[in-house]
């Protein structure tokens, strides 16, 4: 089992697409929903592609910051988001582009996913869209943001934790009282999870949610991947008096549907 591990710096919000320019990538998009999308900051403003030929998405960092995280975010099936998604992703990297330097490959199993590796200090990324097969692209369709950036792994999982799962839905009965359900959007997530007798150097760590003033990713220690806000803004610290001081730290996250 893995480590909770945080995606705190996005350094994929301040580059460019650069699919159509150079001996990079052609474009591959929707008219609409552009690849531009993919790192405008919003999961609900995203990528389309126009069909189901294996793709690549080229990225310019615009410099070389240490990288050790790459995540794919909102990522939906065309014409049936709520079926979940397959395909592969090959993620490379290079001090120039197109980046030719394979880092590793993440696997789609659902709606956020994402690697993580050794840190690398590279300014070019790739990412290669194609089925399981790899003799094609995955079915068609739309990616509401990637995160290239650094893994914060605390070093630690989380115990205990607790999860709801969240459906927003209408209920309404007819005439003769038979409920009438009515889906709204796409379920979503509160995930209470606890860190309990952490150091001060986890606790500072952890602040970086309460200071983050965008949505973050939260890999958990069963390797499920989520864009998150935290609930509320809010971080619970109790302090466990001693040498060395301890905390028990709870957080709240809601992941984005």
């Amino acid at each position: 089992m893995s480590n909770s591990r945080f995606g705190l710096s996005n350094y994929a919000l301040f580059g460019t697409v650069a699919n159509g320019t150079g001996t990079n990538a052609a474009l591959y998009q929707d008219a609409d929903f552009p690849m531009a999308n993919a790192i405008n900051g919003s999961r609900f403003v995203p990528w389309k592609v126009p069909g189901t030929a294996a793709s690549s998405l080229d990225i310019d960092l615009g410099s070389s910051p240490n990288i050790s995280m790459v995540a794919l975010l909102g990522y939906r099936t065309v014409g049936n988001p709520n079926l979940p998604p397959t395909g592969l992703v090959d993620v490379l990297r290079g001090p120039a582009g197109p980046a030719v330097i394979p880092v590793g490959t993440a696997i789609i199993p659902n709606t956020d996913c994402g690697i993580t590796f050794t840190s690398f200090t590279s300014r070019y990324w790739r990412l290669n869209f194609f089925n399981a097969a790899r003799t094609a692209g995955p079915e068609q369709f739309t990616l509401g943001g990637i995160y290239i950036g650094i893994n914060t792994d605390l070093g630690l999982s989380y115990s205990p934790s607790e999860i709801s799962e969240i459906r927003s839905r209408t209920i309404n009965r007819t005439m003769s009282g038979v409920p009438v359900v009515t889906d709204m959007g796409f379920k979503r997530k509160l995930i209470n999870a606890n860190f309990n007798s952490v150091t001060a150097a986890t606790r500072t760590t952890l602040q970086g949610l309460v200071d983050a003033d965008r949505s973050f990713v939260y890999a958990t220690p069963l390797d499920e991947w989520h864009e998150c806000v935290l609930s509320g803004g809010m971080m619970k610290v109790q302090h466990k008096w001693g040498s060395p001081h301890l905390f028990d730290i709870g957080v709240e996250m809601e992941t984005l549907p």
